[in-house]
């Protein structure tokens, strides 16, 4: 599969159980990754307004792809980064990485849905929280 793929499978997976998962209703993508159109202008020159549009708004290279604003295990909040396997962090990435585990987040790289799926359950259970992997059972929180 593809990181997109991935990553849309996770995010499907979230919004099944954010009912019995409460938190996951935040887990969010950070639309920094954003497929751009290019034009050609009149004097030659290539643009992109969705480009133009969404960093006029802040988009920013570098930002981990999804987050969690939730704090748990001493940890303000979790950052990943989802990567196929065959690429690797960008250095402006691995500098947002750097950046936010000095500011108290846990950020980590996962090369898959079943990976990332497993990483947020095992965030959300660092204060004691139970909730489990299998499909049907999920503790109470």
């Amino acid at each position: 599969m593809t990181e997109h793929e991935e990553q849309v499978k996770l995010i499907k997976w979230k919004r099944e159980r954010q009912e019995r998962i409460p938190e996951l209703r935040w887990f969010h993508s950070v639309p920094n990754g954003t497929k751009t159109t290019f034009y050609r202008s009149k004097k030659g020159a290539t643009y992109s307004p969705q480009k133009m549009y969404m960093k006029a708004e802040g988009m920013e290279r570098g930002i981990c792809d999804l987050c969690l604003p939730c704090a748990r295990g001493g940890y303000n909040g979790l950052y990943i980064e989802m990567k196929d396997g065959k690429k690797k962090l960008r250095p402006d990435q691995g500098e947002f990485m750097e950046f936010v585990l000095s500011e108290g987040y846990l950020a980590i790289v996962c090369t898959s849905y079943g990976h990332a799926k497993s990483e947020l359950l095992a965030y959300l259970n660092l204060d004691g929280a139970n909730y489990v992997e299998d499909e049907d059972d999920y503790g109470e929180h």
